[in-house]
């Protein structure tokens, strides 16, 4: 198959499966050699270590020959990499090398048909013959590579070399851009990998809750749903009982969280029998039996309690891969740091999505319940459009954006604060809920405290934003009504 059609055979496979990441080399291996160096000298440990959670394949929009021939006759080249389904089938492209070997039960040969060729002897013979790299082979080798960098949004010739990321589970990418010569103390490629497999494997599985509930578009699993009641239940009992224990609030909030086991929940809370009603204490233990037998269903059970925040909250998962990977990979980047503009743009509207849920959840800890603002700003293809109510007031493209006027160094400097804080922020606001009056007046004053540093950083971050962008954004976005 041609690239294009391969890769979206190669995204829907994967999601299938589960999996969670791909990695796509777009470069031609004269454009940064020393990579693809060192991708061949550690293929076999790359291949162990992604599995099926992360596909890697390179592109450098030459036809590779898949064929090999052996004493026993031909067969694919096993360092090609393939895509197996049903019956038999094989799929492969001969613009790319492949890391995984994926066996997916759910293709069959309709997803591929157009492109099914059973292998002849002249099929065979045709991509077995040795090809001369001379004359006319350069142009076919330029022209290959513009039909790969138009099977990938957002990626255009002048940003090769570069390094492609996609989240398979929603429909966040970044692409990174490489440096052409071998960068100075820079560690191996397969080390910065395995940092970003490790550092993003708590992300991954919500993210994937995430995007499950955003795909599903209202259908809940009855599972997820039920366990959803007994989380608001729990959370409701635990803010009215003043009086509680302190070891067995503490069991309550651990439950919440995933932790405890079936034969923990009775002798937890049999204090509490002869305290409260012989009813509250049966149906007190039966949400709590429920959260712990089947607490993995809690991530998406998790979300549907807020189902408007859903995308919110996924936006910010993406946001926070995002931030590990442009870390890990910034030894590879070239000289000053430079991100593409479609890049920056996802960057403007995953931040101005985290300033949104920072509002939010202010105005909630003032005690009154959030009206959502007459103007947004959001991503929307390869552009950031300014809505008020309905109408679109203002559309920027990717490509307007002044990339003279964004300060890389301050604004990495904004983030890593930003997101320390924000965590900080949200564990108290879930604790301040259950704590005691006068542990309740500690934890309110160091939310006071936090969000103030909050504020004056997210209000220069939004600044930063608007430099970028060339205009202003929405009044709501200087938090006006939770900074003063």
């Amino acid at each position: 198959m041609p690239f294009a059609p391969f890769l979206e055979l190669l995204r829907e496979s994967a999601r299938r499966l589960h999996s969670h990441l791909i990695v796509i080399l777009v470069a031609r291996e004269a454009d940064c050699p020393w990579l693809f160096t060192q991708i061949d000298r550690h293929w076999s440990s790359l291949h162990d270590l992604t599995g099926n959670d992360v596909i890697f394949l390179t592109v450098d929009g030459g036809e590779h020959i898949p064929v090999v021939a052996g004493h026993n006759g031909f067969s694919l080249r096993s360092d090609m990499g393939k895509l197996h389904g049903a019956c038999g089938l094989v799929a492969f492209s001969t613009s790319c090398r492949l890391l995984n070997e994926l066996e997916d039960k759910g293709l069959d040969g309709w997803q591929t048909e157009g492109f099914n060729t059973i292998f002849t002897d002249e099929f065979i013979a045709r991509r077995t013959s040795p090809r001369a790299r001379r004359g006319e082979w350069a142009d076919k080798h330029s022209l290959g590579m513009s039909s790969v960098i138009s099977a990938l949004e957002g990626v255009t010739e002048r940003m090769l070399p570069c390094l492609r990321l996609e989240l398979l589970q929603t429909d966040y990418s970044l692409t990174l851009p490489l440096s052409r010569t071998s960068p100075e103390n820079a560690p191996p490629f397969y080390d910065v990998l395995r940092q970003l497999v490790i550092a993003a494997a708590p992300l991954f599985p919500e993210i994937a809750a995430f995007g499950e509930a955003l795909r599903r578009q209202g259908a809940i699993p009855r599972k997820a749903a039920k366990l959803a009641v007994s989380i608001q239940w729990l959370l409701d009992w635990n803010v009215a009982q003043s009086d509680l224990p302190p070891d067995i609030r503490e069991f309550v909030a651990g439950a919440l969280k995933g932790r405890g086991e079936p034969a923990d929940v009775y002798r937890a809370i049999s204090p509490l029998r002869g305290r409260i009603d012989p009813a509250a204490f049966s149906v007190l233990r039966a949400h709590l039996n429920r959260l712990i037998a089947t607490k993995e269903a809690l991530p998406l059970a998790s979300i549907i309690l807020d189902r408007t925040g859903v995308a919110v909250r996924c936006a910010e998962m993406c946001r926070q891969f995002d931030f590990i990977a442009r870390d890990l990979f910034r030894h590879y980047a070239p000289e000053g740091g430079v991100m593409d503009p479609l890049s920056m743009l996802t960057l403007i509207s995953s931040g101005l999505k985290l300033v949104d849920q920072f509002r939010e959840l202010a105005i909630r800890f003032k005690g009154q319940n959030p009206v959502p603002p007459s103007g947004k700003a959001e991503q929307v293809g390869t552009a950031l459009e300014v809505r008020h109510g309905v109408r679109v007031s203002q559309r920027i493209e990717a490509s307007q954006l002044r990339m003279d006027q964004w300060d890389a160094v301050r604004y990495a400097a904004l983030d890593k604060r930003i997101r320390t804080q924000w965590g900080i922020y949200n564990d108290l606001f879930a604790e301040e809920a259950g704590a005691a009056i006068q542990e309740r007046a500690r934890v309110r004053s160091d939310m006071r405290n936090i969000q103030a540093e909050l504020c004056r950083d997210f209000k220069e971050m939004v600044q930063l934003y608007e430099r970028a962008l060339g205009t202003n954004l929405p009044d709501h976005y200087q938090l006006y009504e939770v900074c003063q």
